[in-house]
């Protein structure tokens, strides 16, 4: 029997898992994550960070209020 864990790795699975419950750190350090891979992956696919959270399971009112915390503490 193939588990998802098997698929797609034990790493990957976590960071998925583990994205349900963002921490304002884990999203800064995703944003850190985007900018560093943006030029050679995210760049021709026209991802900007917004999509790239939404695509890791962070709905658009949780990237709100994670993003309006972080900008209002700089």
């Amino acid at each position: 029997m193939l588990y998802l864990k098997d698929i797609i790795g034990p790493e990957i699975l976590k960071t998925m898992t583990s994205l349900f419950n963002h921490t304002k750190e884990e999203f800064e350090k995703h944003r850190e994550i985007w900018k560093s891979e943006w030029y050679d992956h995210w760049r021709l696919l026209d991802i900007d960070f917004e999509c790239y959270m939404l695509m890791r399971g962070l709905t658009k009112e949780e990237f709100k209020k994670l993003n309006s915390e972080i900008w209002q503490n700089t």
